[in-house]
């Protein structure tokens, strides 16, 4: 096996143990119908219409927006008051007591 980036590459070599005559490439569409059903798709087949499905899908889809917003604790006014204030304590008291 040879893997090549744009840095490099990379070269190993694997053993594959068992005959691969056995191994059949195509999909095993019994496992894949399976699948569907435990996971809520739909499997389609050369018959039905794919975009019949899309449009059915993308009908159903919610199309729903979450907006998030952060302000910091300075553009509270409610917030910024009593830190102010609370600061503004501390320094009356360390003039009043000789500690600045």
């Amino acid at each position: 096996m040879k893997v090549e980036t744009r840095t490099g590459y990379v070269e190993e070599s694997m053993a594959i143990p068992g005959p691969m005559e056995d191994l059949d490439g195509a999909p095993d569409y019994e496992r894949l119908k399976t699948i569907a059903a435990s996971t809520g798709g739909k499997v389609l087949g050369r018959g039905d219409d794919l975009l019949k499905e899309i449009e059915a899908y993308a009908a159903k889809v919610q199309n729903r927006f979450v907006e998030e917003r952060r302000l910091p604790l300075w553009a509270k006014l409610y917030v910024l008051i009593p830190i102010l204030g609370l600061l503004g304590m501390e320094w009356y008291f360390r003039r009043r007591w000789g500690l600045v």
